[in-house]
Order: C-alpha cells, then structure tokens, then sequence
C-alpha cells in the first residue's frame, strides 16, 4: 500500500514540474504494484497513469486508464472517484474533439457527484465547457453559473476563476463583446485579488489563467479603440506577472523577517538531526530496515520544511516593487518617460489579429496598428530566429526582409533612434536587435515585460561613482557533487571556456573588481553582488544552466565552496538585493527559460530584475566565445564612453557585424538588453 500511494505521488510530483515521461514511468510503476491489490489503491493509480499518458498525447491508452478506474471505482461504489474518473475522461475527449463522448461523460459524472457540493461543482464545469464547445450558450452559460456559484461557497479560488473566464469566453463566442470584457476584467481584478490561492499553470483554470483570459479581453477590447486595447494588454501583462510569482496578498505583505528566520532556521535544524542520526546509525550498522525507512521518511519531511522555508522568502522577501502594480501606467505615462528619439511599441499576438500599440515622445495618445494574422507573424519571426541560430546563408536576408516589414508598419517618426519594445511569449526569443538593424537609420532596442513594469525600473536607486563587479570562469575541471550534476546537468559536466578570464578582465576595466576562475566561488560572488555599495554594473561570464520545465532550477555554473553546490540558481537570485545598474549575464541562453503566455519567459534575466537589476544583458542561443568577448568589450567601452545600454549593445553588435568572419547574425544577434535603454 505505501509503494503505490510512494509511486502514485511520485508521479503527481513529477507531472506537476513538467517531467511528462519520468511521470509516466512511475505512474506505470505504482499501477502494475496496485494490480491485484485493493480497489481503492488501484483507483488513484490508474487514475494518474491515465493524467500522465493524456499529457504525452497517448489519448486512447489514457482512456482506457481512465475507465479501468471508473469500472473499479463503480465496483466498490466509491462515487467520487469515479466521478473524478469520468471528469478526466470528460476533459480528455473535450480536448481531443470528441464532444459527444465528452458531453456523456460530464453529466455522468455530475450524476455521481450529487452527495458532494465541491465536487458536483467541478463537474458542472466540465459540462458547461463540454457545451460551450459544442455551441450550446444557453446550457453551458447555466452550468458554469452554478459551478461558479458552489466554487463561491466553498471559496475554491480555482473553480471560480475557470468559471468567470468560461464564461467569458462565452460571451465573446455570443458577439457580447461588453460582457465578455465585463467577465473577463471581473477575472483579472479576481487573480489580483486571490492568486496565492490559485494552482500552478497545469491546472484547467491555471491553464487558462495564463492562455485564454488574455485572449478573451484583448479580442473583446479589439472594437474599443486603442485607448481601452492599451489598458487591457497593459493589465493583462502585469496581472500575469504578478500572479506568477505568488500574488499580491504575498506582495502587500510587511516585514516578516523574524518569521522567516525562524521558518528557515527550524528547515536548518531538521536537517542537521537528520544527519546527526544517520551518522550515529552508521556507525551502529544498523541503517536498515524500520531504521532507514523511518531516516527516509525523516528526510523528506526536512527537505519540505526547507522548501517551504525557500518558498515563503521567495514570495515575501524576493519581490520587487516591479511586481506590484497598483495602477497601471497609461499612453500619457509612458510618453512623459520616453526621451527624445524614443518610442514604446507594445506588440500583441494573443487574439487572432496581431497588433502593435505605439507611443511616441511628446505625444499622450496611442496609436493601434494591425500586423496581421497572429500566427503568420510568429511563424515569420520565429523564422528569423531559427535562421540564424542555425547559421543558415540567408539568415541575414531573412531577418532584413522581417524587419522592413515591421518598422515599415509601425511608421514610426524619421526620428527614431530607440525602441522600448513589449511583446507576448511567443515573440519574447525573438532577436529583435537583429530586426531593427533593417531600417535606414540605427536604432537600439530594450525590452520589457509591459509598461508598468518600464515605469516601476526608472524607480530603482542609481548607483553613482561604483567600478564593475565582474567575475569569470575558464577552467571547470573541478567536479561539482553528484546530486548536483543530475539536478543541473543530467549527470554530465561542462567544457572549459578558454576566452572567459579574458573577457572578464576586459569587462572590469582598469577599476573594477574581479574575481575569476578559483576566486568565483558561488558564496564569494553571491556575496560580492549583494554589496550594499552597490556596482555599476556587474558582469558573470560562465556557464548557463537552463532548465526549460522548472524555471526555478535555471542557474550560473560558478565554483563550489562550503556548503554552496556552485550553482547561482533563481531561487537564490531572489533571496538577493542588489545595488547595480546593469547585470551582465555573459553565459549561454540566458535569456530563455519558462514561457507563459501573456506574461513572458520565466528564468535568469526575469530573476535578477527582480532582485533590483534595472537592466539584465542576457543571450538567447549558445554563443561564440571569441565573437562574444569583442561584443562584451566593445560594450563597456561604449557604456564607459557615456552611451546608454541600449546604445552601446547597438554599436557593440555593429562592431562585431563589420568584423571580418562574424558578419553573420549567430555572432552577435543573440543578445537583448531587458530593462531601461540608457
């Protein structure tokens, strides 16, 4: 019983972070243990295995697990697990176009569920859903009322906000455009108001929390006008963001530093009585048996206390004021903080039709501008990417013709110099730089996650009169433990970087502060950046770890030392406070992590904003050494010489187009400036 309810959970756990497969494994594992065992062990089993073979596309196998389950279930008369049964089998037809089945399902499964409110709700919106694909407005607007409605009682935050956005997709699908804003703003104003209490984003209302509520706004405000269309993209990507890192009940909250070093020093001290008693059976030779499995379970009960411990400081402690919004910055708000030569250009993929909205300098209104259909446009631009990652002969050609197109849309006054530029997730790996370099005249571009959060970074502190802060890494023949290789490296290791120390001590310039190969350790770098002095800027060449499922677990490949595994990873970033101006993240692919739509990539340069970076310099494929130590060079000159950081990356990248044998895009198309450009 303890192996199948170890391996069902297991399971969970790992389909939870997004490992599809090592989740199929385990639930296959715990459902060939349950065999023959009680039905009720069974049931979850099946149950998880079918979850896990649905996320893999494997939708028969997963149906028929599914109904093992139920058949199970009905057996022993234990109708909540088979109405739960039914609700998956309901979903996964629903998702795979196969309505009537999944129609048959749901009210099957609300059938069963009658004798529990909670759940009877949860199956309720299976069946509105289920009718709303099937184009039955008046029976799905009345089944998700009522799942809304008992969500409402037994405060399901979950369940209410699925119900509020299926209905107003509902809505929109009616051509009730007004309601379909009036649900879907009534949504948002709910995640501002409750996302701490809302499930991660493989849930059916996560899901749609980050995908369909953003569509469903910004197709509704499309006939508005540019104002209200500027206003519902600029919510919808602020709320995103600040419902993916714990709400704003955890972003009110006051100074908890005393909970927190309680929280973290009762995590610290079950860990040391653990190894304590493991060292004392040890020696007693008897760590076996009830003695190891009750370590085992001692074990994980310290590793979820000081995972706890790192959540809490992560949610309270780690936020920045960029992921607060109390209002959301207007037209009139960004054009009084552009500069001359700049403009803000937000580009919208999640309805239908893509669109840009554009604001200039000395100007307070928006100007809307279509870009055609969204999926041709991402298609176009992940092209140019693609091209020049893959260092394709046209890739140039490529990016030019992608970039005419768009600047020549955008109509942007003959005076442009700078671009603030806000995209969706789909276009957030897109070289832009590269796109820019299209037009007649240069101009350099910087990104950011929306205007709101443009508008908290000019409120970041200055750091005046400070050298660099620079640290790099050549030689990594030294090993790194070997939970730690299979947490961040698949249990492989990593090439030395023979340009690294160069670059690094380019970087520091004649002032700065360097610490290189066995001096940049992680607790002397983490400690050097976390200077109350603050730096100018602060520059990491090394490896980058990027975990693409977990962004938590992305992290800079520094050098072990005490206790510190030598991995920089986010969670840490966001224990930090950092005084600089710009952070520098010279390592491969950076810039990419996690994407959730309508608020971005999840990952490393995300992170060090947060922890009070105004500008993070990251690189969005693997980079060439050499080339990248003339760019990074050539940038610190130009920042030293009085440009601002969008400028000097400009002529940074110029510089290396112009260099014989780098003229191609791969070479230097890869970096983007987030944050302020000057």
């Amino acid at each position: 019983e303890i192996r199948v309810k170890a391996l069902t959970a297991y399971a969970a756990t790992l389909l939870r972070i997004g490992d599809v497969e090592g989740a199929r494994r385990a639930a296959q594992a715990g459902a060939t243990v349950a065999e023959g065992r009680p039905e009720s062990e069974a049931i979850e089993a099946f149950g998880t295995l079918g979850q896990t073979r649905a996320q893999v596309g494997d939708t028969e196998a997963a149906s028929d697990n599914f109904r093992h389950a139920l058949d199970l279930a009905m057996r022993s008369g234990a109708h909540q697990s088979a109405s739960i049964a039914l609700m998956n089998e309901a979903s996964l037809r629903r998702s795979s176009g196969e309505l009537c089945p999944a129609l048959a399902a749901a009210v099957h499964a609300v059938a069963l569920a009658h004798d529990e409110p909670s759940l009877r709700a949860y199956a309720r919106f299976e069946e509105g859903a289920t009718w709303l694909a099937l184009g039955d407005f008046g029976a799905a607007g009345a089944a998700l009322a009522e799942a809304r409605q008992v969500a409402a009682g037994c405060q399901d935050a979950d369940l209410q906000l699925g119900c509020l956005i299926e209905e107003a997709v509902l809505c929109r699908r009616a051509s009730l455009f007004e309601e379909a804003l009036a649900r879907g703003l009534t949504a948002l104003a709910f995640i501002e108001r409750s996302s701490v209490g809302l499930s991660d984003e493989l849930t059916t209302a996560g899901r749609a929390q980050r995908v369909r509520l953003p569509q469903v706004v910004i197709g509704a405000a499309g006939a508005v006008g540019p104002e209200a269309a500027w206003s519902i993209v600029e919510r919808c990507r602020a709320v995103a963001l600040l419902s993916s890192i714990g709400g704003k009940r955890a972003a009110d909250a006051t100074d908890r530093t005393e909970a927190l070093q309680a929280l973290a020093a009762s995590a610290k001290q079950a860990a040391d009585d653990l190894a304590r008693d493991v060292a004392q059976h040890s020696e007693a030779g008897d760590l076996r048996g009830e003695a190891l499995f009750a370590l085992r379970r001692r074990a994980a009960d310290a590793v979820a206390a000081a995972d706890a411990a790192r959540e809490r400081v992560q949610r309270e402690k780690g936020l920045h004021a960029a992921t607060v919004p109390t209002a959301f910055a207007s037209p009139a708000d960004v054009a009084a903080m552009l500069r001359p030569g700049q403009v803000f250009v937000s580009i919208c993929t999640l309805d239908d039709q893509a669109f840009a909205l554009v604001v200039a300098h000395g100007r307070s209104d928006v100007r809307y501008v279509e870009l055609g259909e969204s999926r041709k446009l991402v298609a176009k631009y992940d092209e140019v990417r693609e091209a020049a990652l893959n260092e394709e002969p046209r890739a140039a050609a490529v990016a030019r013709k992608a970039g005419a197109d768009l600047l020549a849309r955008l109509a942007l006054p003959s005076s442009t110099t700078s671009i603030v530029l806000s995209v969706d997730a789909e276009l957030a790996d897109v070289p832009f730089g590269a796109l820019a370099a299209a037009g007649p005249t240069p101009i350099a571009v910087a990104m950011a996650p929306s205007a709101t959060v443009w508008q908290a970074l000019r409120a970041y502190p200055v750091v005046k009169d400070r050298p660099a802060l620079v640290a790099g890494i050549s030689d990594y023949e030294f090993d790194f433990a070997d939970t730690t290789r299979r947490v961040y490296l698949n249990g492989g290791g990593l090439a030395s970087l023979p340009t690294a120390t160069t670059e690094a001590a380019r970087a520091a310039g004649a002032n700065g502060t360097l610490l290189t190969d066995a001096q940049a350790t992680e607790p002397a770098v983490r400690a050097a950046m976390g200077s109350p002095d603050g730096w100018d800027a602060v520059h990491v060449v090394c490896h980058g770890v990027i975990h693409p499922r977990v962004p938590a677990l992305s992290g800079l490949a520094l050098r072990p030392a005490g206790t510190d595994d030598g991995f920089f990873d986010v969670r840490e970033v966001l224990d930090l406070r950092i005084r600089t101006n710009l952070v520098v993240l010279a390592a491969c692919q950076t810039g990419l992590g996690k994407v959730y739509a309508g608020e971005g990539i999840w990952g490393l340069g995300r992170a060090f904003m947060l922890a009070g970076a105004p500008r993070v310099l990251v690189s969005l494929w693997k980079v060439d050494d050499a080339a990248t130590t003339e760019l990074m060079s050539a940038f610190h000159d130009g920042r030293r010489a009085g440009l601002g950081s969008a400028d000097a990356l400009r002529r940074a990248q110029e510089h290396v187009r112009e260099t014989p044998g780098w003229a191609h895009p791969r070479y230097w198309a890869a970096w983007q400036l987030w944050g302020l450009p000057d």
